[in-house]
């Protein structure tokens, strides 16, 4: 049996153009961290938020890390396109404005000398502190909008 010539570009490029289709509507994350945890209550809770500097896979993991000490985070996924932060906890351990606390706490880094822009995320990462040299506290994150909220 003999195919058409076209055939095989054909399906090509609708696996192409499906592909560019489902990847703007199914976004993979950037970023995803799950937290080891000893009990969860039973109940989960799941919240999406816009988080204003979220812009990267760094930055992602960064903010992981700022979750990391809250003993009801379990799952973090960040899509960094879409500065957006799916957060899966356990309600019973910790609470969505204890979450959005955490998120916008504020760290000490060293002052980069002559520098008012920085990148707060990477500031004097890896770089011990000089005698002498000043501190500043930035916010590295600030939480924009509460998208959806599920669980509760």
């Amino acid at each position: 049996m003999k195919v058409p010539a076209l055939t095989v570009p054909v399906i090509v490029l609708a696996s192409i153009v499906s592909g560019v289709v489902l990847g703007q509507r199914v976004p993979a994350p950037t970023f995803v961290q799950d937290y080891e945890r000893g009990q969860v209550s039973g109940q989960v809770a799941r919240v999406d938020l816009i988080v204003d500097n979220l812009r990267c896979r760094g930055r992602s993991a960064f903010l992981g890390r700022f979750l990391e000490a809250d003993p009801g985070m379990i799952r973090l996924e960040t899509y960094a396109g879409e500065m957006r932060a799916r957060i899966v906890f356990d309600p019973a351990q910790t609470s969505l404005d204890a979450l959005k606390q955490r998120i916008e706490s504020r760290i000490q880094v060293p002052a980069q000398p002559g520098s008012e822009q920085q990148d707060e995320a990477h500031a004097g990462e890896g770089r011990p502190l000089q005698v002498g040299q000043r501190l500043q506290w930035v916010q590295p994150f600030r939480v924009a909008e509460v998208k959806s909220r599920s669980g509760f």
